[in-house]
């Protein structure tokens, strides 16, 4: 609120062109603590990063530049036979956007018999039987879904390429996966939130 126009538009670029200049995805690190690793995976996918296109008012997208698989199940390897790691946390915006890539993972961990149990961040329009499939089977044990809201007008404005009756068949596809916890993203005060729309979230909620 009252930051000039043409100042937020020159600093954003140039942030976004720092994030498109540093090439692929790359593991940022990890962090352990009893037992329990948090590893960083920077990716550059193919969505609206909502808050930039409220500055500038308009979406930006990203094409994804996925890295070598094998780069970040290096990582999970070591720390699974370095520090006796048992539960690791993805740290990624929206793990699954390309799905070949978080499947191709899901495949390597698998074929190395990294006997971990996974965390990570999804939407529910990035997820398939596929996906989870594998998901499942190299041990994922918990999913967030980023879905913000459950009305019509919120989730339109935040332009994710998410909708209710989407929302719904994600809900609907995760139960039968019982093994994977479902956890939620939600914000209250977007961009046209009412009343009604909290309502309307609540409702929404309720539902599924």
């Amino acid at each position: 609120v009252g930051v000039d126009q043409d100042f937020r538009r020159h600093h954003v670029t140039q942030a976004l062109g720092d994030l498109v200049g540093a090439g692929s995805v790359r593991v940022l690190g990890h962090q352990i603590h009893d037992g329990r690793a948090l590893v960083g995976v920077e990716q550059l996918g193919e969505f609206d990063i909502v808050t930039v296109a409220e500055a500038l008012g308009r979406d930006l997208h990203f094409k994804q530049r996925a890295s070598d698989q094998g780069q970040v199940a290096d990582e999970v390897e070591h720390l699974v036979k370095e520090y006796g790691v048992e539960t690791v946390y993805f740290e990624d915006d929206t793990f699954s956007i390309n799905q070949e890539w978080a499947i191709e993972l899901c495949r390597e961990i698998i074929r190395r018999g990294l006997k971990i149990k996974w965390q990570a961040i999804t939407r529910f329009n990035c997820i398939s039987p596929e996906f989870l499939d594998l998901a499942r089977d190299s041990g994922c044990e918990k999913l967030t879904f980023g879905m913000e809201s459950g009305a019509a007008k919120i989730l339109n404005n935040l332009h994710k390429g998410l909708n209710k009756d989407i929302a719904r068949q994600g809900f609907e596809l995760m139960k039968k996966y019982p093994e994977i916890k479902v956890a939620l993203f939600m914000m209250v005060g977007n961009p046209g939130e009412s009343e009604e729309t909290v309502r309307e979230t609540c409702e929404f909620l309720d539902s599924v």
